[in-house]
């Protein structure tokens, strides 16, 4: 029996986001019923905005990612070299999360980063747009356009106010959608 025939054939199915679901009733033609969206979530207990340094001038972003190259890290790393090399020494503690990748269904770092009250900075693909809010809880940009993410790097490099609103957001959505306690 096929994939298709046993995902139609079971009783339901438990998808990790909206856009896994379309998956399941567009390509494998499960009833939609039968579909039930769980998120994956992170104990926002743990994972919690830490005391805010104050600012010195200096943006700090963080990457995670251990598929550096599928998560956009060697994309990252080029629009860093083709800035200045301030950019370089921003990496060391963060302001900002940024993870420009190239193939993710979801992304729990992303979660895990607005769990802490960082604005995100992620490509707008798979369900990426359903855990951060394109203008509210970060910046999205098209995979693999190092333009578009120079430029959502300068927006928030330039403008502390936009940071910290993107990333109590971000912390909000966390907590309201996101939080398995």
């Amino acid at each position: 029996m096929g994939t298709a025939m046993t995902h139609r054939l079971t009783r339901g199915l438990v998808a990790c986001s909206a856009r896994v679901k379309s998956s399941f009733t567009n390509d494998y033609h499960v009833p939609a019923q039968r579909v039930h969206i769980i998120p994956f979530g992170v104990d926002t207990h743990r994972w919690q905005p830490g005391p805010r340094r104050e600012p010195d001038g200096r943006v700090r972003l963080l990457f995670v990612g251990g598929a550096f190259r599928r998560k956009g890290g060697q994309l990252l790393v080029d629009v860093f070299r083709s800035n200045s090399d301030e950019l370089v020494r921003l990496y060391q503690q963060a302001d900002a999360f940024v993870m420009p990748t190239y193939a993710d269904v979801f992304g729990i770092v992303l979660i895990e980063a607005a769990s802490v009250g960082l604005p995100v900075v992620s490509s707008a693909i798979a369900a990426i747009p359903e855990v951060v809010d394109d203008g509210r809880t970060g910046l999205l940009i098209p995979p693999g356009d190092g333009r578009a993410l120079g430029e959502a790097l300068t927006r928030l490099i330039n403008d502390a106010h936009l940071r910290q609103e993107l990333g109590a957001a971000g912390r909000r959505l966390a907590l309201e959608r996101f939080d398995p306690n």
